[in-house]
């Protein structure tokens, strides 16, 4: 934005929920960051493939997409959308935001869990599942860090107990270092 390249911003779950076509000026940023500031969560099941692939359509010059999600989607359907975007030719990153104890499990008592999307509730023996969550929390998130590194997508895991501006930063000066 400081250097006044057009920049678009598209909010979705199952379907596309606002779109703001790329602009380059202080009033689009500003317009950019109200909407963000003002995003708020779906209700229902998640789609990021079908929305991911409209907006790949639609682009007519080659840019960079940064998606920002939790990523709770079917990875074959989220990565098919991601190579759409690397076959047209756009630079791809991912920040896969997560939650501290989505990434930890740190529970140690009966805990009740309740399904964002579905709202249904659980009550669990953290001590009796721990492994096993842990152990298929890798291979869930391990299929997005492979097919992103396969398809050269550009991939950072953000806690959401860090600071977010330590994150960028850290991300940042990485992804410097390579060019």
């Amino acid at each position: 934005l400081g250097q006044r390249d057009a920049t678009g911003l598209m909010v979705f779950d199952n379907e596309i929920r606002q779109r703001l076509p790329a602009r380059g000026s202080p009033a689009h940023r500003q317009l950019l960051l109200a909407t963000l500031d003002n995003v708020k969560p779906g209700a229902g099941d998640t789609d990021l493939a079908g929305p991911m692939h409209a907006l790949a359509e639609s682009l007519k010059k080659r840019g960079l997409i940064i998606v920002i999600s939790d990523l709770l989607d079917d990875p074959v359907k989220v990565m098919s959308a991601l190579q759409h975007f690397r076959f047209l030719g756009n630079e791809v990153i991912v920040f896969h935001v997560l939650d501290h104890d989505e990434i930890d499990f740190p529970f140690d008592s009966m805990t009740e869990f309740t399904d964002s999307e579905s709202k249904e509730k659980v009550l669990v023996a953290p001590h009796a599942v721990r492994r096993e969550y842990l152990d298929e929390f890798e291979r869930f998130f391990g299929l997005y860090r492979k097919g992103c590194a396969d398809l050269k997508v550009d991939y950072k895991l953000m806690n959401t107990s860090a600071s977010l501006e330590l994150a960028l930063s850290e991300y940042l000066y990485r992804r410097s270092r390579l060019f």
